[in-house]
């Protein structure tokens, strides 16, 4: 392989790992709600399991109105009690802080947990095999375009 080449494939690698490594810094782009009825307690926090401290919320009512503000505690919890008159099953409750935002709606049934998407290691995993497959196809391209050419 001539220097040039080898520079270029390293280049690569490189620019692969740092990619990598980014997009572990930043895998906590989601906010996670667990409600349970009667008073509702929501607890916001992040894909890898930190609270989202300090955390803004509004919860809605089903005609869109603001049924109240409030903000997440260092625990990333939030509590408040359904006054009477207000439809508690046809909430929305909306977490945001900085750069992440996710909401939930109460129904009548019972609430779908987000909570069983994949951890973080295998999503971790799944993406390092993602890069390692396309530097795979970076190699295989570099190496067929030096055979039709004739170079070695």
């Amino acid at each position: 392989m001539k220097k040039k080449q080898r520079n270029f494939l390293r280049a690569i690698y490189l620019i692969l790992l740092i990619l990598t490594i980014a997009s572990m810094s930043v895998s906590a782009h989601r906010i996670y709600l667990d409600v349970v009825q009667q008073t509702i307690t929501v607890e916001a926090y992040y894909g890898d399991g930190k609270a989202a401290k300090n955390a803004d919320i509004t919860v809605y009512k089903a005609d869109g109105e603001i049924y109240l503000n409030g903000t997440t505690d260092e625990d990333g919890l939030f509590s408040f009690k359904i006054v009477e008159g207000v439809d508690s099953k046809n909430l929305t409750i909306e977490v945001e802080q900085v750069g992440h935002k996710d909401s939930i709606t109460i129904g009548s049934s019972s609430i779908a947990s987000e909570r069983d998407e994949p951890f973080l290691p295998f999503q971790a995993i799944a993406g390092f095999g993602y890069i390692l497959g396309i530097t795979g196809i970076v190699t295989f391209y570099g190496s067929w375009k030096m055979k039709s050419t004739g170079k070695k």
